[in-house]
C-alpha cells in the first residue's frame, strides 16, 4: 500500500492507494495526530510520500509513523528543474511542497498556461506559463486568519461569523463580506 500525506498548516490529509484505487482517505487536525496510527492500522505501507508545509512537530509525527513501519518517507521538495517544471523561485527549495505539487499536477495534465489558486489557512495564487514554467505567485492570509487578525487587532470587532452581502448591514457581515472581497480580488 502507498500512503500519501499532505501536511498543511491546520490539517493532515491522508490517502491509502492500493489495487489501482483509493482504499481510504481522510483528514486529521494537526492537534489530533495521536490518532494517526489507529486510523491507518488496517494498512501496511510499502511506500510513504509526503507533501509538508507544517511545522516541526507534524514532520516529526510523520517521521515517527514511517519509522514504526521501517520505511524512509519520500518528502516532496521543490527543485529548480524537475518533472518538466522550471521553478523560477530565487531559492527553488523554499517553494512550498503543496504549491509545487499543484503546479506539477497542472503541468502534467496539460493545463498550462494557467493560474493555480489554493485556499486553506493561506490563499496562494501562482502563475504557470506554457513555456517558462512557474513564474511566481502570491501568498496571503486565508479567511480564518483574516477574521482572527481583525478580532485580535481591534477593540470592537468580535471573531464571529457573518454572511456575504453587497451592502453589509451588520459588523459581522461587513467583516465577512470584506474578507470575501479581498480573497476574490
Amino acid at each position: 500500500m502507498l500512503i500519501l500525506f499532505d501536511a498543511g498548516n491546520t490539517r493532515l490529509k491522508w490517502g491509502v492507494w492500493g489495487g489501482a484505487r483509493w482504499q481510504a482517505r481522510g483528514a486529521l487536525e494537526n492537534e489530533a495526530l495521536q490518532d494517526l496510527d489507529a486510523l491507518l492500522a488496517p494498512y501496511a505501507p510499502t511506500w510513504i510520500g509526503v507533501s509538508c508545509v507544517a511545522g516541526a512537530a507534524v514532520r516529526q509525527r510523520i517521521g515517527d509513523y514511517a519509522d514504526a513501519h521501517g520505511i524512509a518517507p519520500h518528502w516532496l521538495v521543490a527543485e529548480a528543474d524537475r518533472h518538466g517544471l522550471h521553478n523560477a523561485y530565487r531559492s527553488p527549495a523554499t517553494l512550498g511542497a503543496d504549491r509545487y505539487a499543484a503546479l506539477l499536477a497542472c503541468l502534467q495534465r496539460g493545463l498550462a498556461p494557467c493560474v493555480v489558486a489554493m485556499a486553506g489557512t493561506a490563499l496562494t495564487v501562482d502563475a504557470l506559463s506554457a513555456t517558462e514554467g512557474f513564474l511566481g505567485g502570491f501568498i496571503l492570509p486565508g479567511a480564518a486568519l483574516m477574521r482572527r487578525a481583525l478580532a485580535d487587532g481591534t477593540a470592537a470587532l468580535a471573531n464571529s461569523p457573518g454572511v456575504c452581502q453587497d451592502f453589509p448591514d451588520a459588523t459581522a457581515n461587513a467583516v465577512h463580506s470584506g474578507i470575501q472581497a479581498a480573497l476574490g480580488g
